[in-house]
């Protein structure tokens, strides 16, 4: 493109070339120093390849307006935040550049933006005390320069404005002499600049002088001057120590257009100066004199080259002239050379060719006779999928065939004996018993695991159940038996041993001597396995300065509670950590010691038999390297299944808890939630205005709605969901807040995020906006909201869906929270419902044109946190809630449409309202097939359903939010009551889990902050961690401290229990509150009208005592 205008012919060779060779580099993708230039390694060693592909792509774009190449620059896009640096190995900020610049996509603006602004005072890039952006010690003003380079360009593309172009003025000025040594760093500018670069060939004197690393290491100057070579730069360290002195006054720089926002007096003067009335106080230099000075030096050069030079090139001219005339006759010889090994290279490759075609045909009958052979021993068959089946036999050798079959795989058994039986998992992995080495493997990835090894005991029989788990059968030999999973028995009963909550165990005896156990691994096994070695911590997501990851408890200390000792290379500067507690922090914060002192089984599994417990670090530079080593704090303990279930009755008097408290709490929590300006009635006291100037792309006002948790992220998809099940629990028990005290209060706390949502909708453009904050930028500040928009501590950009984009789910869920804010509203304001009601219609129409996710193309960055897996149930709830606004029946056959009546819902949740669907469908048609789904989902979750229960009776989902799950499946039941379906023991059922929150726990402990006498003092929340400003600053120190936050967090329902009902998660969000602040209308509703139980019964009070003990 350059040379285009210039030399066409040349231009066109250039673009053909160009061509060819990015399809030789489509054709041979991966990274050169790790193929045939592996020398390169340790120089110029490249980390990717996508950027350059990226931007080889978008320049053949340009070129040729060929949409192919738009679309191969689009797919090898990575836009995983702010590049780095933009260098000869990174070229993201560059593709990003170029895209924009193409498809003025407001994703690839945000993230030059985001690069330039890291470089920016205030951003992740060290300043000088000068003021130059400095990335690394290795070429600083590289860096800087290309960071420069970027915000003119994208200036130039309206991204920025005077504010870029004035840094940028001062990053080159710097690198010309405005700065503490008043000396240019680009050689030959000036006269104050570097006289011995590291260059080998300005280093060395005129030939034939010699030349070698002792005229590098004399110390004087080189002799040549490399002019116009631009050296690597000031060190951090000693500008820091000197600071921003200049040596002597600076004179100042000739510029005719200056920007308005770089004043005359911060530009240094430069040392030759125009002649101008403003500059007279300068020395004028007579230029007569230095011509003659440079006129004697160029004769005296013009003779030093006559008289050494010019002899010993004449000679080598001489020389090359000989070549020359030899030239065609070596040539000739070699020519007849190649034609000759070409003929005995052919020969040679035609006798090798048929010696192989020979093999083949042997090997394949032998291998067909092998085949029919194994295929005659076949002892075990088992279906992977509809078109392919493990076969095991009498051999080693587990093999995976076709429909065909045509053999695709081929797995060894540990021991090389064969395996006693085969099973494919839940998940498409292979599961084998060997009875040689007493263990049962698991194969995924051609990867073998061992996951069951019960010493003395040898696996025989396998099965995968309906729900994913797996059932082995087991003998022993011998009575001797140690393992305190397993024990011997000498009559016929049938016995549960080991840890109930982790897998069942049935033992049985099958003869005098020999006893078979039959277990269900059901989430982490307590099998005792050798224990690890440290094993470094698994990478989940990282950045220049921190990381999050996880680590894995082994399976033999899951069930009897264990410590990890984490071990880095360098100080941790702040942490957080998630199925564990800290208990000590050493060697200057690079070792973190934490717990779990009662058997848990918290947290994701990696193998089903092992816990994830995640940890996030951060240091002040640079990605820690750190380890794990966990040890056990096995306590002996078994503990025997009940025979039967628990009969659901209430524990105490309900009139024990005031629900009306517990519900004006849960209000003023949703208060502290509040961003933008606040009212002038604001009830939380060290809450302020806060993220007032959040704005859209074309300066959109997008202030107001919740933060979602701890943190100062606007996530809209869990913000509507909580506001939808808020005014769903208002418009159905209005009189609980009516009675309560609370209904103006309620109005005016669910106007809040409904204001928001019409800011977010614009319907004009059909763009919606679905986020604003980055959460990687988020997360890493740890202050208040109020210091985060008054100092500009972060960069906030707002994510929207446009009509090109799938955007089904957050919009749908909008549109409902925005429709049941209408009915609610509409006695209430009548104005205002109404334009929430259009507001609905109108965005439902946009959700339903824009079906899909909206992680996968508008709104990438909440992938992270909020990823949603389905958008019909959000399409699903909004039509009905539009149909209960509206009466339009259209809307009734768009829910019937988009419900799914055979997904089975885990939890109901911000990501999954198909029970909530169902609900709303059967409230209106009534249909026994939406009952059921109802029932079912409850009974999954009451005693004797899939759901974990803890032993004070929590239905207890997960580790992180357990309570918002059990609250949220409360509401559901509530619900169902209302429906007249479900029975009194759901009713029961319900109120239990509240209670359960509100203090009827083993703890006796309520779980919402600021209810009762004893509640917890230290959520996981960056505001009420701070104390009253301005006295003391506030970071990570906070949250880090022992001590109790400084702010009670009042109403907010924390993350809950773990399994057996200790204290484990301090976490709090708006999705939490939202379900249990409508369960909690719902028996207020009940209570009301008299049809709240009240009866007590001992045995369960007992029971409570118990699970207490």
């Amino acid at each position: 493109m350059a040379f285009k205008a210039s030399d066409a012919a040349y231009s066109q060779r250039l673009l053909s070339s160009a061509k060819s060779l990015y399809e030789f580099v489509n054709a041979h993708k991966g990274i050169y120093n790790k193929g045939p230039i592996s020398d390169a390694t340790s120089y110029y060693g490249s980390t990717g390849y996508k950027d350059e592909l990226c931007v080889a792509a978008m320049e053949l774009y340009k070129a040729t307006k060929d949409a192919k190449y738009l679309a191969d620059a689009k797919a090898n896009f990575e836009g995983d935040g702010a590049a780095w640096a933009l260098s000869w190995d990174d070229n993201h900020v560059m593709c990003e550049l170029l895209l924009y610049e193409e498809t003025k996509d407001n994703r690839y603006k945000g993230l030059v933006e985001s690069f330039v602004r890291s470089y920016m005072p205030g951003g992740s890039v060290h300043q000088t005390p000068c003021g130059l952006a400095w990335r690394d010690q290795w070429g600083s003003l590289r860096h800087a320069a290309s960071a420069a380079f970027v915000a003119l360009a994208a200036a130039e593309d309206g991204i920025g404005g005077d504010q870029f172009k004035s840094w940028a003025l001062r990053q080159i000025n710097y690198i010309l002499g405005d700065n503490n040594h008043h000396m240019s760093y680009e050689i030959g500018y000036g006269n104050n600049y570097p006289r011995q670069p590291h260059h080998r060939g300005s280093s060395c004197p005129y030939p034939p002088a010699g030349c070698s690393w002792n005229e590098f290491n004399s110390g004087g100057p080189n002799p040549q001057v490399l002019k116009g070579a631009l050296v690597g730069g000031p060190a951090l360290s000693s500008m820091a120590k000197r600071g921003c002195q200049p040596d002597s006054p600076p004179a100042k720089y000739s510029t005719e257009k200056m920007d308005p926002d770089y004043s005359a007096q911060d530009v240094a003067r430069c040392d030759l100066c125009e002649i101008a009335i403003h500059n007279k106080e300068h020395k004028l230099l007579k230029l007569n004199e230095v011509y003659n000075k440079k006129k004697e030096h160029i004769k005296k050069d013009k003779e030093e080259i006559k008289k050494e030079l010019l002899p010993t090139y004449e000679d080598i001219a001489s020389e090359l002239e000989v070549q020359i005339a030899n030239l065609d006759v070596d040539y000739k010889k070699l020519t007849i050379e190649m034609t000759n090994y070409r003929e005995e290279l052919h020969r040679e490759i035609d006798n090798a060719m048929n010696q192989k075609e020979k093999e083949i045909d042997e090997n394949k009958m032998k291998h067909l006779s092998i085949l029919k052979k194994h295929l005659d021993e076949i002892k075990y068959v088992v279906c992977l999928n509809e078109e392919e089946i493990w076969t095991s036999g009498q051999t080693p050798d587990i093999k995976c065939f076709n429909t065909l079959g045509i053999l695709q795989k081929t797995v060894k058994t540990k021991s090389r004996e064969s395996p006693n039986d085969i099973a494919v998992y839940s998940d498409g992995a292979l599961v084998y018993s060997d009875w040689k080495t007493s263990t049962v493997y698991k194969v995924k990835n051609d990867q073998t695991e061992e996951i069951i090894r019960l010493e003395g005991w040898t696996p025989t029989n396998l099965c995968v159940t309906s729900s994913g788990d797996i059932l082995a059968s087991m003998y022993i030999d011998n009575c001797d038996l140690k393992s305190p999973a397993a024990l011997c028995l000498n009559n016929d009963d049938n016995l549960f041993v080991g840890e109930h909550f982790s897998g069942m165990f049935i033992l049985e005896d099958r003869m005098s001597t020999t006893h078979v156990v039959a277990f269900c691994l059901v989430a982490v096994g307590v099998f005792p396995t050798t224990d690890a070695a440290p094993e470094p911590l698994h990478i989940k997501n990282q950045w220049n300065t921190g990381l999050d990851a996880y680590f894995l408890v082994p399976p033999s200390l899951v069930g009897h509670g264990w410590t990890a000792t984490i071990t880095c290379d360098r100080a941790i500067d702040q942490f957080e950590i998630w199925g564990a507690i800290v208990t000590s922090i050493k060697s200057g914060r690079s070792i973190l010691v934490v717990q779990n002192d009662d058997v848990v089984t918290s947290g994701d599994t990696r193998p089903p038999n092992r816990v994830d417990i995640v940890v996030r670090m951060m240091t002040e530079n640079n990605i820690p390297q750190c380890n794990s080593e966990a040890t056990a704090m096995f306590n002996g303990r078994t503990t025997s299944l009940p025979t039967s279930l628990p009969t659901m009755t209430v524990s105490e008097t309900p009139q024990d808890f005031n629900y009306s408290e517990a519900l004006s709490l849960s209000i003023l929590f949703f208060d502290v939630q509040r961003s933008g300006v606040l009212p002038a009635n604001n009830p939380i006291p060290w809450r302020n205005d806060s993220a007032v100037d959040d704005h859209g792309d074309n300066g959109e006002d997008l202030s107001g709605g919740w933060y979602n948790a701890g943190d100062h992220m606007k996530f809209n998809l869990p913000m509507a969901s909580s506001a939808h099940l808020l005014s769903w629990g208002l418009e159905r028990w209005k009189d609980a807040y009516q009675n309560a005290g609370q209904l103006e209060m309620m109005y005016d706390m669910l106007k809040w995020p409904l204001d928001y949502f019409l800011k977010c909708w614009h319907q004009q453009t059909q763009e919606y906006y679905a986020q604003v904050g980055n959460g990687k930028e988020d997360h890493r500040y740890w202050g208040r909201p109020e210091d985060m928009s008054k100092f500009k501590l972060m960069w906030r950009p707002a994510y929207k869906c446009t009509r090109n984009d799938t955007c089904s789910d957050v919009a749908g869920e909008t549109a409902a929270a925005l429709a049941s804010g209408a009915i609610v509203f509409k006695d209430k304001d009548p104005p205002y419902s109404s334009d929430l009601l259009e507001a609905a219609k109108s965005l439902y129409d946009f959700a339903k044109r824009n079906q899909g996710t909206y992680g996968v193309t508008s709104v990438q960055d909440v992938n992270g946190y909020y990823h949603s897996n389905s958008y019909k149930d959000e399409l699903c709830t909004a039509a009905m809630e539009l149909y209960k606004a509206t009466n339009n029946f259209t809307y009734m056959q768009d829910a019937m449409s988009f419900f799914e009546p055979n997904s089975r819902s885990w939890a109901f949740s911000w990501d999954d309202k198909n029970v909530q669907c169902a609900l709303m469908l059967h409230r209106v048609q009534g249909s026994p097939h939406y009952r059921v789904l109802v029932e079912s989902f409850l009974r999954s979750y009451m005693p004797g359903g899939e759901v974990a229960q803890t032993p004070c009776g929590l239905a207890w989902r997960t580790a992180i939010g357990s309570l918002r799950y059990a609250a949220n499946a409360a509401l559901v039941a509530l619900m169902a009551v209302d429906e007249k379906f479900g029975g009194e023991d759901i009713k029961i059922w319900a109120l239990k889990q509240i209670n359960y929150m509100l203090g009827d726990n083993k703890e006796k402990m309520s779980y919402q902050i600021g209810y009762g006498n004893k509640y917890p003092m230290k959520p996981y929340h960056r505001a009420s961690s701070c104390p009253d400003p301005p006295s003391s600053p506030c970071g990570w120190d906070n949250i880090n401290n022992p001590g109790p936050s400084p702010q009670i967090l009042k109403g907010a329902l924390v993350g809950g229990p773990d399994v057996n009902d200790n204290y484990a998660d301090n976490h709090i969000g708006c999705d939490f509150n939202a379900g249990f602040q409508s369960a909690l209308a719902g028996l207020l509703h009940l209570q009301n009208h008299g049809l709240l139980p009240s009866h007590s019964d001992p045995t369960q009070s007992q029971q409570i005592k118990n699970c207490v003990h």
